[in-house]
């Protein structure tokens, strides 16, 4: 699924680039980033605490590859 809106406290929401949903049952949230910006790391870390039951996976480029952050 792909920008699922998560609402935050405050009346904020965090827009993730997808929600997957693996083949075990499992279900993440996933957020493909080049930049990280101040306002991002603000609201990953509210989404984090807001949504305690789900996961959260940040992919970065880590040179010629992409590394997988929870």
């Amino acid at each position: 699924m792909r920008q699922p809106v998560f609402y935050l406290p405050g009346g904020t929401r965090y827009v993730a680039d997808f929600l997957c949903f693996w083949a075990d049952g499992r279900v993440d949230t996933r957020d493909v980033k080049g930049v990280e910006t101040a306002e991002f790391k603000v609201k990953w870390r509210e989404v984090q605490a807001a949504y305690p039951f789900m996961t959260f996976v940040m992919v970065k480029r880590s040179g010629k590859g992409w590394k997988e952050e929870a």
